[in-house]
């Protein structure tokens, strides 16, 4: 009888273990569903500043393709790829003999109508004197002047043809039309060129390019050039070069749009200087419009931020506890924050997402003198 009683006890004494147990589980449940989980932050002072952002891809500013302007083979080439050089340095030559050889010709033609002209100018001079004294014929007389001013035009022919054998023959030598690093060159002694013509654009030889003066292009779109003045002072970075930033200058607004992605955009082009820092040439960039700023201002986190319609609002924890979406008056913004100019004060509790407990769905929004006058817009 005894061992029957003490059995029973400890199975009760396990069975009250066990429920309690339970119930404490099941109010532990029931506390944690109560707790409002709902994300926070607080209203704080913080510095904005509101820029305009876009990427782009660098360029020189000043650049230029290397053409022949007459076909030739090349006998010597003075610089390679990535060469600095100035304004006249010559770049490469071409095979001078045949163009010599017509140079030479055309000089010779000209002396030898130069000195065909003087005897015709002798020969005028002498049927002139003739005629005064009554001793020449009309017809000698016309002869010798139409001899003479044939002879005067055929020196100009000789003459503009000399020029331009001497001018061929001084493209022989391709020289630098700007100072500048060389690039894009893949030439070989001996190779033959195309010079460029009103049908032909030429073989490209090489280009010069200025890479202290750049420049990007970034496209903005319709709502955000608006933003952009023209005398703001644009900041470049690098992705790729961590420390390296320059102060820009923005030398273009596109007054037209195109199209990118289904989408209109506007080109807007800021130079920059590279002052001694090696950029490459296509290289990503980042360019920073500054817009706007303010120090020392109330905000909050930018997704705090809901939308109704025209009106602002954010989720707002009463002294009770409760939320209520409250209207607030929004200022600048940048990536982080957005400043709030009517609304909230410093220090309030401000919800970071829907809340889950605690607020009742159908409420209005609670307008800046605490009435329920802004109201939802129909949807």
């Amino acid at each position: 009888m005894l061992n029957k009683s003490f059995i029973t006890a400890i199975i009760l004494g396990i069975l009250g273990a066990i429920t309690y147990y339970i119930a404490d589980f099941i109010l532990d449940i029931k506390a944690r569903e109560s707790l409002d989980q709902t994300p926070t932050s607080t209203v704080k002072r913080v510095n904005i500043s509101e820029k305009v952002t876009a990427t782009g891809f660098v360029e020189p500013l000043v650049s230029t393709e290397i053409r022949s302007e007459i076909n030739g083979k090349i006998s010597r080439i003075f610089v390679k790829d990535e060469d600095v050089v100035k304004a006249g340095d010559a770049l490469l030559e071409l095979d001078k003999t045949s163009l010599q050889s017509e140079e030479t010709k055309a000089s010779n033609e000209y002396r030898l109508q130069k000195l065909t002209l003087e005897q015709a100018k002798r020969d005028f001079a002498r049927q002139e004197e003739l005629m005064r004294k009554g001793f020449a014929i009309l017809k000698d007389f016309d002869d010798a002047k139409t001899t003479l001013g044939k002879a005067q035009i055929q020196l100009s022919v000789k003459e503009s043809e000399w020029e331009k054998a001497k001018d061929n023959l001084s493209k022989t030598t391709i020289v630098a039309p700007q100072s500048g690093t060389v690039t894009g060159m893949d030439l070989t002694p001996g190779q033959v060129i195309v010079g460029a013509g009103s049908v032909n654009a030429g073989t490209l030889l090489m280009q010069i390019s200025s890479f202290n003066d750049l420049y990007v292009e970034v496209n903005i779109n319709e709502i955000e050039v608006e933003k952009i003045h023209s005398q703001s002072v644009p900041k470049i970075t690098f992705d790729s070069m961590k420390n390296v930033s320059f102060s820009g200058k923005i030398l273009s607004m596109s007054p037209s749009a195109k199209l990118e992605n289904n989408i209109r955009v506007f080109p807007v082009k800021v130079a920059f200087q590279a002052n001694g820092t090696k950029i490459r040439s296509g290289i990503s960039a980042n360019v920073e419009f500054p817009i706007s700023s303010a120090e020392n201002v109330c905000a909050v986190v930018l997704s705090a931020v809901y939308s109704d319609g025209n009106v602002k609002y954010v989720f707002a924890r009463r002294e009770d506890g409760s939320w209520e979406k409250r209207r607030v008056e929004i200022g600048i913004s940048d990536i982080h924050y957005v400043e709030i100019k009517r609304g909230l004060k410093e220090g309030e509790t401000i919800a970071l997402s829907y809340p889950k407990k605690n607020f009742d769905h159908n409420s209005p929004i609670v307008d800046f003198d605490g009435s329920d006058a802004a109201k939802p817009s129909s949807k």
